[in-house]
Formats: C-alpha cells, sequence, structure tokens
C-alpha cells in the first residue's frame, strides 16, 4: 500500500497527453520522467513560447559562465535578484531582511544597484 500524497500516472495516461512536435510538452515530459541528478532543458523554440514575465535570467558571473533560465510558476509571487550573488529570493522574504540590515541577505552587498526589484504587476 501506499501512504502519504502519492500522485501517479499509467504509462498510457502519459503518452496519450504529449506531443512530440510541441515544446512545452516534451518539457513536462522531462519533469515527468524526473532523473535523479538531472535537470530538464528547456528549448530556445520553448523558451520563445514564454512571457518574459514568466523567465528569470541569472548571468554567467563570469567569461564562459552561460546564462541559467528559470522559469517563474506563481507569476503573483515577485521576485528580486542580487546580481552580486545571482541569488533569487521572494520579494516579502527579501524586503523583512533587507530592512534590517540594508543588505543582501546572502551575499550581504549593500549596493542598492545590485538588487533587481520584480516588475510591477500590469493592472487589470
Amino acid at each position: 500500500t501506499r501512504g502519504g500524497n502519492v500522485l501517479s500516472f499509467d504509462d498510457e495516461d502519459i503518452q496519450d497527453t504529449f506531443s512530440a512536435s510541441d515544446p512545452l510538452a516534451q518539457f513536462q515530459q522531462q519533469l515527468l520522467a524526473g532523473t535523479q541528478g538531472s535537470l530538464p532543458k528547456a528549448s530556445r523554440k520553448l523558451l520563445e513560447l514564454l512571457s518574459s514575465d514568466e523567465v528569470l535570467v541569472a548571468q554567467g558571473g563570469y567569461e564562459g559562465v552561460p546564462a541559467r533560465y528559470f522559469r517563474l510558476m506563481m507569476t503573483d509571487v515577485g521576485i528580486i535578484t542580487c546580481k552580486s550573488c545571482q541569488h533569487m529570493f521572494t520579494e516579502d522574504d527579501f524586503e523583512m531582511q533587507y530592512l534590517l540590515d540594508m543588505a543582501c541577505p546572502f551575499c550581504r552587498s549593500k549596493n542598492p544597484e545590485d538588487i533587481v526589484w520584480p516588475n510591477p504587476s500590469p493592472s487589470n
């Protein structure tokens, strides 16, 4: 017997849901396969399909280090990035810590230009 909250799929359920030509479906297939120790990779085509509000870019800090792209799954949660250490924080958590020390909670950078605040949400 299984305990706890377990989500399972029959193999045929998964195969019916995905199309080989759909980049989002291919990415979801990678997430469901979930090979331990490997991260899913999004194609350039998939990234082009996503709204800029859904994608966070962490620039490589050194020459030869590629940028990393992250998909924001909950677009109503503001994400703040520190350019100095490339660490990302939820807006609420960051603000509380930032107000205490006026510095990044991770690397302690006090340069306000290192902080990338989220864009305001478009009004409905």
